[in-house]
Parts: C-alpha cells; structure tokens; sequence
C-alpha cells in the first residue's frame, strides 16, 4: 500500500507533538515518526536532517503559542498561573528537555536558552524593576518550583498555585 506523504511541516508537528509527550524524546525514534506521519522512513529526511531538528522544530512552535498568551498577562499572579497549566497539561514540554541525552545537542541548547531568554523579558514587565538584574533566576526558579510541584506533590492545583504565587509575589511590582 502506498503511502500518503504529508506536504506541511506544521501538520508534521502537530503529529509528532503527542509522540514526544507520551515516550519523551529518547522513546521516540525516526521510525516511530515516519509511521506516525504515514510516510517512508527516507521521506522523512526530505523533511528534517534527524531527530533533533524536527523535536526543536516541536518545541518552537509550541512555546512561541505559549509566549503569545504570556505576553497578555501582566501580574506575575496570571503570569504563574497560565505557566502552571501550560506546564501540567504539556508534562513538562519545553522546560526539561535540556536534560534530554543528546550528543553535540547544540540545536536544543540553543533552543532552551532562547526560551529562557524570552520568559527573561516577560518576566521583567510584570515584576519590580529593581528585579531586572535576577529576572533569569527568578524565571528558572518559578519554572522550577512549578514543574516540582506538579510532579511531586499531590496538592489541589489552586493549592500549587497559591503556594507558588506566595513565594514569588514579592518580586511585583
């Protein structure tokens, strides 16, 4: 049976998301992705060089959604809540990966640290200016705390929520 090759990366995406929620990067493999995608293993490589590319390519996209809603908010309180679910209903996606054992993953390094450096600005419009200097620091460790208490602890979400907003909100303006 032939198969029916997919023209559009973004659709291409939008397939291979769930694959790397569900198995985690190492879980999926080129294989697993093509079949997924209802195309030849070789087809695949008219798409993407490898596996890394098309994960960035995932991550991207999902995290440059996500900015847009972030940039709406502009109380750390929202901030931290539309984090939160982001964050749950993605296990993660776009905040762990850095951990992901990949060699030479220079593209996902790159990646990372431009994430972090866009919730670095977002982060600075909704605390104290006099923060500005340790806004890296504070995004990392609301990140941080949220995906701890998400995977650690088995408190209501409003109770996450509240807990983290209260070791944070000093930091508003």
């Amino acid at each position: 049976m032939p198969k029916s090759v997919l023209c559009d990366k973004k659709e291409i995406c939008e397939r291979v998301k769930n694959l790397f929620l569900v198995n985690g990067y190492s879980g999926v493999d080129i294989k697993t992705i093509a079949q997924k995608c209802k195309m030849a293993v070789g087809t695949f490589y008219n798409y993407y060089e490898n596996k890394e590319e098309i994960f960035c390519e995932v991550i991207s996209n999902s995290w440059n959604l996500f900015l847009q809603t972030l940039k709406k908010r502009n109380d750390l309180s929202s901030f931290i809540k539309e984090s939160y679910y982001y964050i749950k209903s993605n296990k993660g996606f776009g905040l762990t990966f850095k951990t992901i054992p990949i060699d030479k993953a220079t593209n996902v390094n790159r990646l990372y640290e431009n994430i972090i450096s866009d919730v670095e600005l977002l982060i600075v419009k909704v605390i104290d200016v006099k923060y500005k200097d340790i806004a890296k620091r504070i995004a990392l460790s609301l990140f941080m705390s949220i995906i701890l208490f998400i995977d650690s602890y088995e408190f209501s979400d409003d109770d996450n929520i509240k807990f983290i907003c209260n070791l944070f909100l000093h930091y508003e303006k």
